[in-house]
């Protein structure tokens, strides 16, 4: 057919994180079953769990309280306080306090001499980057703006005093105002949460690490807020934009945001050096079954407020000072979560250096569809399938490069089935990144493989989201993905839905029989088609000898016009206007077995 099933291996599934919320989410997560939510309760207070609160897209589903733990007893948090924290730190960029990348040496001039301390924004102070040594036992907020640096800002992950240096810092910004008045008056009070601080210093400040002492239930009001994208009955506390900044790693620790523990792919070697890395994080990264966009805010003793916005899902379990560290997170939530669906990778991929070639993969239940859209060895445009493809240990799709001819491109009956040629022309490897990237290997004969990193392709700010549905797609309104005529095999159109626009990048045959490829830009039109101008480079450069530029050249010369007439979600009438001859043929969302991909911009 021109194009070969690959049988996938298990990836990692996910949106980016607080994407489900963003994307509209085109399927609702359903939620934990009776016997799932029985099964994690159990788990939970066999390992002494007192309070236990599952939210489901909004809705209380669980509640329940054991081992001396009740409704009304508000429990130390530990360093699941760092959340609240962090949050306000965000909060206070947004009211303009300062910009999270403004130096803290502004408020804190004794730093200012200091070579390293000078450089310490509020962004490294929110993330446990400063650099600065991790002092104890202070008997102030003021005291522990003594600390020192140890480190260059922005080099080192190092889980210590942070928030309570963070916290002496906005009080200065703050002025009259008390730092816990201003929690009170952006948070707690909105939210209904009844916070008690306890172990204060003596100058009367709260303790920001670890010093929180609240319900299980209105903890869960914190998770809920997240998952909503700041919001909470109707009313914005924080920006979606600056939450997602709040829940975003850094290059020290990738999962870690503001206070916030995340599902990120780290260092090897960060384990080594931050011991609550891998008693908090590192197994649930290691966790096939978590979502990407799950997040969490923990602390001693077992507290724990996990936030999964793709799954609809806040969770709140605390526990008592004596737990013992007998309390397993994945144990506990591989035991509540539904079973989550792989991450669709149907996408057109490039190299946003390299424009002018494209690889288009369509991925159908377990089964992935790539088709390499570049340029043969004498510079004409070609198309290749990839095919063969297994994985490895690691994950890595390897496979084989297969060149394929067939009858020129006629609408309406289309090409008969094409032949392959005799000789592999290379082999190939993909790996899908947990983060939507793609790592492309290609070796062709003798020459050394040459890799790339490829994007998804977008026409407004972020590529469409794809994932899996089981159901119709006649009622989709976007249309990206893989379309063909199932009565004509071997040439399909990709597609590319954002909005008013679709760019397309269709692959078929030459006069000659030999593979070619075109791309088109449309536009919606008043009678709900899209139009626009077909292209078609003339020459490129080889894979093999591309250097980070342009591949061919722009503007690409056009060869007709091309109008989309959908049907619906699952059919439309492509139209070919090309040296005043027009030609008209229905094609298909590409199917195969289930689940199918459904995408939304």
């Amino acid at each position: 057919m021109g194009i070969t099933r690959t049988l996938l291996p298990r990836v990692r599934h996910g949106l980016s994180l607080l994407g489900a919320l963003a994307a509209g989410m085109l399927w609702a997560a359903p939620p934990p079953t009776a016997d799932q939510i029985a099964a994690a309760r159990a788990y939970h207070e066999s390992a002494g769990g007192q309070g236990l609160v599952i939210l489901h897209d909004g809705q209380l589903i669980h509640e329940s309280y054991a081992n001396g733990g009740n409704a009304n007893t508000q429990v130390l948090l530990a360093s699941g306080t760092k959340g609240f924290t962090g949050l306000f730190g965000a909060m206070a960029a947004e009211d303009g306090l300062y910009r999270l990348d403004d130096p803290v040496a502004e408020v804190v001039p004794e730093w200012s001499s200091d070579p390293r301390r000078s450089r310490i924004t509020w962004r490294h102070l929110l993330t446990m980057t400063s650099g600065l040594d991790d002092v104890k036992e202070q008997s102030s907020w003021e005291s522990f703006l003594q600390a020192k640096a140890v480190a260059d800002p922005g080099t080192l992950f190092d889980y210590g005093s942070a928030p309570n240096v963070f916290g002496a810092a906005l009080q200065r910004k703050l002025g009259s105002e008390k730092v816990a008045d201003y929690m009170q008056r952006r948070l707690f009070g909105p939210l209904g949460i009844q916070m008690s601080w306890r172990g204060n210093f003596s100058d009367g400040n709260p303790q920001l690490s670890g010093g929180a002492y609240v319900r299980t239930r209105e903890w869960a009001n914190l998770g809920e807020m997240v998952r909503l994208g700041g919001r909470w009955k109707g009313q914005t506390l924080i920006s979606q934009d600056r939450l997602e900044q709040a829940l975003t790693g850094t290059t020290p620790n990738p999962a870690y945001g503001l206070y916030w523990w995340l599902n990120r792919e780290v260092p090897d070697s960060l384990a080594q050096t931050a011991p609550q890395f891998e008693r908090h994080i590192l197994g649930l990264i290691e966790a096939a079954f978590l979502p990407d966009d799950f997040a969490m805010a923990a602390g001693a003793y077992e507290q724990r407020l996990y936030v999964i916005p793709s799954l609809q899902l806040v969770v709140a379990r605390n526990g008592p000072k004596s737990a013992g560290g007998r309390f397993d997170d994945v144990a506990f939530l591989s035991r509540l979560l539904p079973p989550v669906p792989p991450r669709n990778h149907t996408a057109l991929y490039w190299a946003p250096l390299e424009p002018g070639w494209t690889l288009a993969v369509s991925h159908v239940g377990e089964q992935v569809f790539p088709v390499w859209m570049t340029y043969g060895e004498d510079g004409s445009p070609e198309w290749f399938s990839l095919e063969s493809l297994k994985p490895d240990a690691q994950g890595v799709l390897r496979g084989d490069i297969v060149r394929w001819t067939g009858s020129p491109f006629a609408p309406g009956t289309g090409p008969v089935p094409p032949q392959r040629t005799p000789a592999v022309l290379g082999t190939v490897t993909l790996l899908f990144a947990s983060n939507g990237d793609l790592e492309f290997g290609v070796k062709l004969g003798s020459e050394p493989v040459r890799t790339r990193k490829l994007v998804p392709f977008a026409i407004d700010a972020k590529p469409p989201t794809c994932v899996f549905t089981v159901g119709s797609r006649a009622g989709s309104g976007n249309l990206s993905g893989l379309w063909w005529n199932p009565e004509a095999p071997g040439w399909g159109v990709n597609v590319v839905h954002q909005g008013s626009r679709m760019f397309l990048a269709g692959y078929t045959y030459d006069g000659d029989g030999t593979p070619g490829w075109s791309v088109a830009l449309l536009e919606r039109q008043a009678d709900g088609s899209y139009r626009g101008d077909m292209g078609r480079p003339v020459a490129g450069t080889p894979f093999n000898r591309t250097e980070g530029l342009a591949v061919t050249n722009f503007p690409l010369p056009l060869v007709g016009t091309m109008t989309l007439r959908p049907e619906n979600g699952e059919r439309v009438t492509m139209e070919i206007d090309a040296a005043g001859v027009l030609t008209s043929t229905p094609i298909r969302r590409f199917s195969g077995a289930l689940p199918q991909t459904e995408c939304t911009d």
